[in-house]
């Protein structure tokens, strides 16, 4: 868009993407409200992610099978055989093999 439609006044090619900017943004934690696989990292060693700036591949891919409403179902839909348990690792409340009474 900035380079094809620098000028444009209205807007259109900036709401046409799939996660638009906003002029009003909610979240000054640079966090989104989804979480997306992180495909930039070994799978073995991957999580997820719901970290700004977006991937590219995020913000070109509109399929919302690709994103999430929490972290444990984007483990589950991305890292289910994941031997590393790396995902599983990152989550706040992270399982473990060794629990406590």
């Amino acid at each position: 868009c900035q380079g094809a439609y620098a000028g444009q006044v209205s807007g259109a090619c900036l709401a046409a993407l799939v996660i638009p900017p906003t002029s009003a943004p909610t979240s000054s934690d640079f966090t989104v409200d989804f979480w997306y696989p992180d495909e930039d990292t070994p799978w073995s060693e991957a999580g997820c992610k719901n970290t700004l700036p977006l991937p590219l591949r995020v913000i070109q891919n509109s399929d919302p099978s690709r994103r999430y409403s929490s972290q444990i179902l984007c483990c589950k839909g991305n890292y289910g055989g994941q031997f590393s348990g790396a995902c599983l690792s990152q989550l706040p409340n992270a399982p473990t093999l060794s629990p406590t009474d």
